[in-house]
């Protein structure tokens, strides 16, 4: 922190300790932390457990289910694989992938060893001519996968096809498909494209233009958090915990004089129709100043869940400052092991000052949530009270992502086990 970044923090603390003392002060103090906020937000913050209150141990909970439900999940946001010829390597969902983008633009996920010897795709890799090329000897594998040549062969071997995933790139996201076991054949759910064979036959992710058209980049909020993948979308229908978590101001100096007010409905869709692998919240977030409510600075948020891992989020600000848009993703890494994303772009006109002091309230709201979700243990039977009449539904909806295929909890751990760190 430069000492003009101190000064304006220091301002806004020694105004914050007198903002109870009248509304004046209170106002005062949510201007000087809106100068402080605009001032020292990045464009990119990523948190992890180490960052909040934990206990020693994670219980994992009782008849915990499968670690990787069938569906679509974000690998990278595209800049994060910016240049054509790029290969990374990304640890998801129990896997190791090599991710990587030809010369003409496109993405193409592997798993990340190669066939012929193991060696790591991604770790030394090079992209030549559409094909990803191994560090080891040289092989050469096109985007399906196949050999297209191999040193030392006047015809490359027809037996050592690499592992490629279905993936799409949309929404600023490189989207991986999993689904059952990783030997089990897919047993699909609706055509991503109407000349899609069906083998890779799974549901569509809707193109958000608004995403790409028409909008500014605002940052990113990353959380690293140990939990089970269903207990966070689980929040989306927990409307009764809204009051106990998040009803107070995100500048905690400023709560009683600032705080949040909610009103939502969490609906999924007709299980009989081609989304229903979609539910919808419908939201008013209200504020209310010195215990008023004030309907003038309602903002209407309308989010989308789109399978387990996929989140669309859309905030429509009052007093016609414009829109903001979340494209926000739950991927676990490993069994109780989360990458949980938000990427946020709002209306071209939103002045910059309010929209970082959006995406620092966006921080200050998952911050709350981390520690609960990492500490907490997964019940299978709760003790449910009538405050709790979306989570029962929530619960046979997320169900369609499991299936008898499903790698379970404890084969996960297993696989998980036999892993070698190679953090000396």
């Amino acid at each position: 922190m430069n000492f003009g970044n101190g000064v304006v923090v220091a301002a806004a603390l020694a105004v914050s300790s007198r903002a109870t003392s009248s509304p004046l002060n209170a106002l005062l103090a949510l201007g000087m932390w809106a100068i402080a906020i605009d001032t020292l937000t990045p464009l990119r913050t990523r948190t992890s457990p180490k960052d909040f209150p934990r206990a020693k141990t994670k219980v994992p909970g009782d008849q915990v289910p499968p670690p990787y439900p069938d569906g679509w999940y974000n690998l990278l946001y595209s800049f994060e694989l910016p240049e054509r010829g790029q290969v990374k390597s990304v640890r998801a969902l129990g896997r190791e992938f090599a991710v990587w983008r030809a010369e003409d633009g496109t993405v193409s996920v592997f798993g990340a060893y190669c066939p012929h010897l193991g060696a790591n795709l991604a770790i030394g890799g090079v992209v030549e001519d559409g094909c990803l090329k191994c560090p080891f000897h040289g092989w050469r594998f096109d985007k399906d996968g196949c050999v297209r040549d191999a040193a030392g062969c006047d015809k490359p071997p027809s037996h050592g096809k690499a592992e490629s995933y279905l993936c799409i790139e949309r929404n600023h996201m490189i989207m991986v498909w999993i689904e059952g076991k990783r030997d089990a054949p897919r047993r699909g759910r609706g055509m991503i494209s109407a000349n899609a064979p069906p083998e890779v036959a799974v549901w569509d992710v809707p193109d958000e233009k608004l995403l790409t058209a028409n909008t500014q980049f605002v940052g990113v909020v990353e959380h690293s958090l140990a939990a089970h993948i269903q207990e966070i979308p689980e929040n989306g229908a927990d409307g009764a915990h809204l009051t106990t978590v998040h009803a107070p101001f995100v500048i905690s100096s400023l709560s009683g004089w600032f705080d949040h007010d909610w009103d939502f409905t969490w609906t999924p869709a007709d299980p009989d129709s081609k989304e229903a692998h979609t539910a919808v919240v419908e939201m008013k977030l209200g504020m209310r100043i010195f215990g008023s409510l004030w309907d003038s600075l309602m903002v209407k948020v309308h989010v989308v869940q789109v399978g387990p891992g996929l989140v669309h989020e859309e905030l429509t600000l009052p007093l016609g400052l414009g829109v903001i848009y979340f494209a926000s993703s739950v991927t676990p890494v490993k069994p109780l092991s989360i990458r949980y994303t938000h990427v946020m772009w709002c209306s071209p006109w939103l002045p910059r000052i309010v929209a970082k002091m959006l995406l620092r309230g966006l921080k200050v709201q998952v911050d709350r949530d981390v520690p609960i979700w990492t500490n907490k243990t997964f019940r299978s039977r709760p003790a449910y009270s009538k405050a709790d009449v979306n989570i029962p539904p929530f619960r046979r909806w997320f169900k369609q992502f499991y299936s008898e295929h499903s790698e379970t909890f404890q084969e996960a751990m297993a696989i998980e086990n036999n892993v070698a760190s190679l953090d000396w």
